[in-house]
């Protein structure tokens, strides 16, 4: 069986795959394996574990099932034998069958396949996409027009004739089997089960569906293109049942010998009787202008006969009728417009308020938890800021004096659920800050000195923020570490000869700092910081002054991947270029910003880069 699924595979160019799309070796080692020109694993399908999750059993036949399932972020449809019948030559001998048809089928309008994987707890499976619609006869429930329903038809016909020109009959056209996406109601031809054509053996014998399938099909083995035609026109009288369409489906359903030899011929009647509809509403709309525009000219004359007659005595009633009229409207624009300003400044306020009350709320239940948190330990500071004299007025010697004075004596108080909970509480603030800098609200000079005089403030302590900024930012970069998986990703990345640049919104000397400790600096032609360019992320100028500096730089080949929605992807955005977000921590997106893919590991970037 080996044997003939790999010559399968170079016939019609089948990737058997694993995980990533990695093509089977030829030097698979597999128990016993039959020379014959059908020859099968005694065992069945063994060898590839499948890569899918959130498998979903969606439907079963007689003899196979269908599993919905989601790889790379997409479903599948994954149709697979059921395990009582996995080890039947016969019924291996179908799902082959099928795959080989589909795999020679490209049309729109029908179910297109992927490859032929191994699947866990499924074994061999046919990979298809995942049409996300109804079947036909659920989707005509839903009450389609007209229109909608005769484009289906078309699109039905056009993939028919289709199968059909490559010699292949369907021999199960019915509506379980036709498939109307959600969006756009465009129809989608599945299931080839079975489908049959002269040049193959197996399933020679009469098949089908009980009221779709014709008379001479349930008792002849031969296909015959009449046998789909007949299913179509049972399909027809359900989708297209006025009676212009009638005699179309009445003819398909006659005798072999007396129905259409093709589907080009019952598309060619179809085009006709909708040609003819399409006349005679034109002629129809014509001759009701027609009508409208005589009764229009005698209402006209009606009219001015009775103007002339009461002209004289209504005319100083229309006269102040329209002068009241006027006022009113004049009055009502007033009233109107005063209402807008005052129901605009009233929404205005309540927002303003609402805003405020939600940072206040915010803000206070994060101050109260650091302000116990600096209760419980923050005491023996305040004892010892006299003895120190790192707390008293003028200069501060040593801006870290305090922080390490702080450590010392706070940390071993506190769990280390309360050591989080602190941290987060001192850490909010420069994340909102932060956000405000992305926005361009504040300056980076304010960002840095901020957190210090909030600090200060809180101890009590009459120091400099701007010199603990300064300090803080030389010892910054020692606090660096790499993410897990890091520095394989990108050294996967440069061997793929890919090039790399780091884009931040800090500063050049703690970039550099911790580039050099992590040991990352080497893998990065460049680094671009917004201190010295002028601007900060999202600002596209930011990006542009980037992209000026790369030689040989193509936008549709660029890439940004961050972690920060606010900045890196809406960054990527506003500058073209498409964006991938590492989201570490699994955060639910409810913004409105959207990235065009999604990593939760960053060891996930190289895989994604190649199929992007």
């Amino acid at each position: 069986m080996w044997e003939s699924l790999t010559n399968f595979a170079k016939d019609y160019d089948v990737q058997f795959t694993v995980s990533f799309n990695i093509t089977i070796m030829n030097n698979w080692e597999i128990g016993k394996v039959e020379t014959s020109a059908s020859g099968y694993l005694e065992d069945g399908f063994e060898g590839v574990n499948g890569t899918f999750t959130e498998m979903e059993r969606c439907h079963e036949t007689a003899y196979c099932l269908l599993v919905k399932a989601k790889r790379y972020g997409r479903w599948w449809m994954l149709k697979a034998l059921r395990p009582e019948m996995a080890n039947q030559l016969f019924y291996q001998e179908m799902l082959r069958k099928e795959l080989e048809l589909l795999m020679r089928l490209q049309q729109s309008a029908i179910v297109q396949v992927s490859g032929f994987e191994q699947v866990a707890n499924l074994g061999w499976c046919i990979v298809m996409e995942y049409v996300d619609g109804l079947r036909l006869d659920d989707w005509l429930e839903t009450g389609p027009n007209l229109k909608s329903r005769l484009r289906v038809m078309e699109q039905l016909l056009e993939a028919v004739d289709y199968i059909h020109g490559l010699g292949l009959v369907h021999r199960d056209l019915k509506p379980g089997n036709l498939l109307v996406t959600r969006v756009g109601a465009n129809v989608k031809l599945i299931d080839f089960g079975l489908a049959d054509m002269d040049r193959l053996a197996i399933l020679k014998q009469p098949a089908g569906t009980i009221g779709y399938l014709s008379p001479e099909q349930a008792s002849t083995n031969q296909p015959d293109v009449r046998n789909d035609i007949y299913s179509l026109g049972v399909i027809g009288q359900q989708l297209l049942p006025e009676s212009a369409y009638r005699g179309i489906w009445q003819r398909c359903q006659r005798s072999i010998g007396r129905r259409y030899e093709r589907v080009e011929l019952l598309r060619e009647a179809l085009h006709r009787v909708s040609q003819r509809k399409q006349r005679w509403v034109k002629w129809g709309s014509a001759a009701l202008v027609g009508l409208l525009l005589i009764g229009l000219v005698l209402q006209t004359v009606y009219m001015r006969r009775q103007e002339a007659a009461l002209k004289a005595e209504l005319e100083l009633q229309l006269k102040e009728r329209q002068r009241l009229e006027e006022r009113q409207r004049q009055q009502e624009a007033a009233l109107k417009a005063e209402l807008e300003l005052q129901l605009k400044a009233r929404q205005q306020l309540e927002e303003r308020q609402r805003q405020q009350d939600e940072a206040k709320q915010r803000y206070d239940a994060i101050l109260k938890e650091g302000k116990r948190l600096i209760a419980k330990s923050i005491e023996p500071l305040r004892q010892k800021k006299e003895a120190d004299g790192y707390i008293k007025g003028g200069d501060w010697a040593h801006p870290f004096q305090v922080e390490h004075e702080y450590m010392q004596s706070v940390r071993p108080r506190l769990t280390e659920e309360e050591q989080a909970n602190l941290e987060y509480a001192l850490n909010l603030f420069l994340m909102e800050q932060h956000k405000l800098l992305e926005q361009q609200k504040i300056t980076l000079p304010e960002v840095k000195s901020r957190r210090f005089e909030l600090l200060f403030k809180e101890l009590g302590c009459d120091a400099s923020p701007e010199s603990a900024a300064e300090y803080y930012e030389e010892c910054l970069g020692d606090g660096a570490y790499a993410l897990s998986g890091a520095e394989e990703a990108l050294k996967s990345l440069l061997c793929k000869g890919h090039r790399l640049f780091l884009a931040s919104n800090g500063t050049r000397r703690v970039q550099e700092r911790r580039l050099e400790k992590t040991g990352l600096g080497k893998y990065f032609e460049k680094v671009f910081v917004s201190e010295e360019i002028g601007f900060f992320k999202p600002d596209s100028r930011y990006f542009e002054a980037c992209f000026s500096q790369i030689s040989g730089f193509d936008r549709l080949k660029a890439v940004m991947v961050g972690d920060s929605l606010s900045s890196d992807i809406t960054g990527g955005i506003n500058a073209g270029i498409e964006t991938v977000w590492l989201n570490r921590f699994g955060e639910k997106n409810e913004s409105e910003i959207q990235p065009d893919y999604e990593i939760s590991d960053i060891s996930e970037l190289p895989g994604l880069i190649e199929n992007i």
